[in-house]
């Protein structure tokens, strides 16, 4: 099980445009971004995924708290 969490994990890992999605729903909105509800292209799995400015980030000194 450990292994094929693990792959799993890398192959999400590899996901890197946001055009392989499809935005579904507005989870939330806050101070840094939005928080989206989204389908993946093709394998119709579903994601939460993070919007921020990085602009905004940058102006406000916060870039320490924004890294995952």
């Amino acid at each position: 099980y450990e292994k094929q969490q693990r792959h799993y994990s890398l192959n999400i890992l590899r996901i890197s445009h946001i055009h392989d999605f499809i935005a579904r729903v507005v989870l939330g909105k806050g101070a840094f971004g939005t928080v989206l509800l989204v389908e993946k292209k093709g394998t119709k799995d579903i994601f939460a995924m993070k919007s921020i400015s990085k602009d905004d980030i940058i102006k406000k000194d916060q870039l320490e708290h924004t890294k995952t």
